[in-house]
């Protein structure tokens, strides 16, 4: 039988939210995902740009940087590399 894992996380100390595997990974993602969006903010006032990005345009240098993630290859780069690919689109 394959039972669902659950976490009971205690929010005040007093009140506690019971979460599935799947819902901490969902919420994990989400957060990452804003962690991301406000790196590439940072990353975009290096570039002299005609028209500021807009959070569509964001969030596709977000996907383009995941999709060229090599844990070998520094941070940084990979950011210069997704912004500039996703420019020139």
């Amino acid at each position: 039988m394959n039972e669902e894992k659950t976490a009971i996380i205690c929010i005040d100390g007093q009140n506690r939210v019971t979460l599935t595997d799947e819902q901490i990974e969902a919420i994990y993602r989400m957060q990452r995902n804003a962690y991301q969006l406000m790196d590439v903010k940072a990353h975009c006032e290096d570039y002299t740009l005609d028209e500021v990005p807009t959070d569509d345009d964001y969030q596709g240098m977000v996907n383009m940087f995941n999709d060229k993630h090599d844990c070998n290859i520094a941070e940084n780069d990979l950011w210069e590399a997704a912004i500039e690919t996703y420019l020139e689109m």
